[in-house]
This record gives structure tokens, sequence and C-alpha cells, in this order.
């Protein structure tokens, strides 16, 4: 039975000429009336199960899209150490496939991806656009292996759950051709320019001159190095996690020439500041990748306008220039690759060569120390 007003006029009386029927027909008006209102209410349960049902469908299918796989995949780059490599995942995901986000993970098409490739690639940016699709098959990757590697953090499980099968991205086409390996160095008249104007760039030019003086080490490592990885006999401890690795290498620097001024001077600063971290402007935090890379271009910019400089360079640039140098100098391939950590993943390196290297790598920077003294 309807309750007015909710029922017209006319569908009230209707409802009350079926009522006077049954009442005519001898039957219990009563029993009537419960059995319709329990068929109202069974009718409304089910209603309301259907409507919890689909608002968890939607929450489901905003858990399992290609934003949430990407969010994820830079949470979990930043949770194996990589962080420089979580920044540039975040940054081109943000620049150039925003328009995905919205679309389920399962429903993302290899045209989808050759299409936002065609994109970066036809505005110029031909090695970003490799970037992308290297970050994007890496992201669906992790998602499709999460079932069987219980390294992978469970979030990943979710789109498998949710009907992911295959890696769109990894069925485009690679876009070797722009990938190419840069061989810009600076000459030594450039890097006597650049020394000299790191020298006027604060704290963020102290840490470069530092990573210099290190033999060319990595900013993001150098950056997350604390007090504490500075030991009484002056040796610097750093992680190096790049690779495979499950576990960050550690990397140890002896202190000589002027690494172990420029590293008991930021010693000095943190002592100052109640701080952790070597490498701060305020204390809080540790200073960031990007205020290096950023100031690097800036100072490229600077360099080339005063005529300092014959073409633009970039942070890589500059640790490319310090190996060129030191091999120069005459410090073996192998001794370099120890004082920069590159080239060590080997099974030889890993379970077989012990030797910590300490007395190379000192004789190596001390040797460094000299070159840039003689500007």
């Amino acid at each position: 039975m309807g309750h007015f007003p909710d029922l017209s006029l006319a569908d009230a009386r209707s409802e009350a000429a079926k009522l006077a029927l049954i009442y005519q027909q001898d039957r219990n008006l009563k029993a009537v009336l419960q059995e319709q209102e329990a068929a109202r209410e069974q009718t409304r349960r089910q209603q309301d199960q259907a409507r919890i049902e689909q608002e968890r469908q939607q929450a489901n299918s905003a858990q399992v899209t290609v934003g949430a796989l990407m969010d994820l995949y830079v949470a979990d780059l930043k949770q194996r150490g990589k962080v420089s490599s979580a920044g540039d995942a975040q940054s081109v995901f943000t620049i150039h496939a925003a328009h995905l986000r919205a679309l389920p993970a399962n429903a993302l098409t290899r045209q989808h991806v050759t299409d936002t490739l065609r994109m970066v690639v036809e505005s110029g940016k031909g090695r970003t656009a490799g970037v992308l699709r290297s970050y994007l098959s890496a992201a669906f990757k992790r998602a499709l292996d999460a079932e069987d590697d219980a390294s992978i953090p469970a979030g990943f499980l979710i789109f498998r759950q949710a009907g992911l099968e295959r890696n769109p991205a990894a069925e485009t086409k690679a876009l070797t051709q722009f990938v190419r390996a840069r061989d810009r160095h600076l000459s030594e008249m450039e890097f006597r320019h650049l020394w000299r104007r790191l020298g006027d760039a604060g704290i963020p030019g102290a840490a470069l001159q530092t990573a210099i003086t290190l033999g060319g080490q990595r900013i993001a490592q150098l950056l997350r190095a604390q007090v504490s990885d500075v030991d009484d006999e002056g040796i610097l401890t750093l992680r190096d996690p790049k690779g495979r690795r499950t576990e960050a290498r550690l990397h140890f620097l002896p202190l000589a020439g002027l690494a172990e001024v420029l590293v008991n001077n930021a010693l000095v600063r943190a002592r100052e500041l109640g701080t952790t971290w070597l490498f701060t402007t305020d204390g809080d935090k540790a200073l960031h990748p990007d205020t290096l890379s950023h100031l690097v271009g800036d100072l490229s910019k600077v360099m080339l306008e005063a005529g300092e400089a014959a073409t633009p360079f970039q942070m890589k640039d500059v640790r490319r220039t310090l190996e060129t140098t030191l091999s120069r100098m005459g410090v073996s391939e192998s001794h370099r690759a120890q004082l920069q950590s590159h080239g060590l993943a080997g099974v030889q390196a890993r379970h077989y060569d012990k030797h910590n290297y300490l007395a190379e790598k000192r004789a190596a920077l001390i040797q460094l120390t000299a070159w840039i003294n003689q500007g």
C-alpha cells in the first residue's frame, strides 16, 4: 500500500479499490498488507545492496587506474632507495601521461601508449619518450610480477586481481634511435670556470664541489649522507642502491685533500644547525638533488653567455669530466670504477673481490686535489 501523498489521488483510489476487493473476498487483510510490506522491504534491501556493490566497484576502480599504478610505482622506487629515479618517473608521468591516469590499468592498450609516446616524440623530445616508455613498462611489470615475487609490495596485487594480464608499454616498439650516449665533458678551462663559480654558490655549490673532489660522486647518494656516515678514521660511507640490488651497496670513500676540507666544513655546519644531515641549508631536510641539477643548469647558461663554455652541459657531464680527468692522470679503469661506484655488479665483485681499495682511492683523490689547485 502506498502512503499518501507519495501516491497521486488516482493511485490512492486504485490501491483502496484493491484492498476493498481483498476484504470482499474474505481474505486476511492484515496478512496481505504484511506480505506487501515484506516484499517492499526486500526490494529496498536489494536496492541498497546493489548501491553498496556499485560504490564498492567504483572505489576499487579508483584504486586500479593507470594513475594509481603510476603513484604506487613512484612510492615503490622511493621505498627501494631510488629517490632520483622516483623523481624522474613522477615528473615524466605528470608532464606527459596525465591524460592516461583515469583509465583502468587493465584497459590501457598498446595503442594508448603508442599514441602518447608519439605526441612526446613529435614535440621534439624523443629521449623523454623513451624514458616514459621505460618507466611505464617497469610499473606494469611490477604489477604483473607481484603474485609470484614476495619482494614486491602487496599493494601491486590489486591490479592482477582486477584483471591486469598484459604490459601494454612493453608491447610498443623501443625508441632506441633516441637513446644516444652523451659524450660531453668540460675542457680544463671550462671546469676551472665552473669550479670558481661554485665557490660563490653557497651550500649547494659546496655540496657539488664535495662531489667533485670525491671523484665525481652521484649527487643523490652524496646528499643522503648523514653526520654519522663520517667515521673517526676519516671515511665517508655512501649507499649505492643502483641496479637490481636488494640492499644498497656500501661505498667507502677516504677523505683526502680538498674533500676532507669540504666535508669537515659540512660537519661544522651540521653541528651548528643541530642536524643529522651532512648537506642541508636549514637543518630540517637534506638538499634535494634537483637543487644541484638546477644550479648546474643555471651556471651552464651563465657560462655560455660569458663565453666560458663552448656548449651547454648537465650534471652527468660534470661526473664524466671527472672520470675523463682521472683517466688522463693515469688512474686505471678498475680504480676509477671503484671510486665512482659503477660497473661493480659482476660475480667477481660481489663474491670474490673484497678489497676495499681505500689506498687506491685516496691516492687518486690526492692527485685530483693537486690538479684542481693548479688553477
